[in-house]
Parts: structure tokens; sequence; C-alpha cells
């Protein structure tokens, strides 16, 4: 398993693109919040021949949520996060304004994540760690094979 990271929006968030020897990859926590951000990752994915599957957080903090609605239009690929933190999309604009920043159209949620044991890629099985604190819904993201 391959991880990248990229540092996206003024909040200085972490975006991390997982993928594989079949080059599905999935996008975590997308931060991407500009057309220059959005070409940042489109760039990155296209240079290494990836194909996304999957646009997944960890929460639902609006910094992880910016670059998530520009991935589903411009892939097609559905949007993965616990319910627990679906009200957090609710009022993710609001949030985002308090911190001086435009957050745009927030996802809607096409995978939930609650109470699943594991989600999968290519060849790839990440385990699914439910760690709320944070917020509700958090969770971490586990890759036995490699201990990631």
């Amino acid at each position: 398993m391959n991880i990248a990271r990229l540092v996206f929006n003024p909040l200085q968030e972490n975006t991390y693109v997982l993928w594989d020897a079949t080059l599905q990859a999935v996008i975590i926590d997308a931060g991407n919040s500009s057309e220059r951000e959005n070409a940042m990752l489109e760039n990155f994915i296209a240079e290494k021949g990836l194909t996304p599957v999957m646009a997944i957080n960890t929460h639902g903090h609006f910094d992880h949520l910016l670059g998530v609605e520009f991935l589903r239009s411009r892939y097609g690929i559905p949007f993965a996060m616990a319910s627990k933190d679906k009200f957090l999309l609710e009022t993710a604009s609001v949030s985002a304004e308090l911190f001086g920043v435009r957050a745009g159209d927030m996802p809607e949620l096409d995978v939930d994540l609650e109470g699943r044991e594991s989600i999968s890629f290519g060849e790839t099985t990440l385990q699914i760690i439910t760690t709320p604190g944070h917020t509700p819904g958090h969770i971490a993201l586990y890759e036995p094979q490699t201990k990631v």
C-alpha cells in the first residue's frame, strides 16, 4: 500500500491518498478548497495513474470535507463517513465561516461507516476503528498487512 499526504486549505489540513498495486485509490479527508488545490490533487492522481474509487472521512469537521464534493463530481465516487457525524455536514458552512473559510456545497453521505468493521478497495482492506472523542463519529483506519 502506498500513502501520500497533501496539505490543503487555510487550516493546513492533511489529505491522504492511499493506493495499491491495482492503482485503485481512496482519498481520505479531502480538504482541497480552491481551484489550485483541486488541480494539485487531480494532477497527483493523474501522474500516478490512479483510479479513485471512494472519498472517506475520518470525521466530519468542515476542513476535512471541503474537497469531497469536487471528488464526487469529478470522479463519480461515493463519500463514506460514520453517520454519527452527519450533523456536522449540516452545519459545516456555518462552522467554516467562523474560521473565515467559504465552505461551498457539502456532500451527501453515500456510505455509512457506522458499525462497519472494514472497507476495501483494490487488494487492500482497511479496518475501521471507532475512536469517538474528537467528534462522535470519529474513526481511524488500519491496514494490518503493513501495520499502517
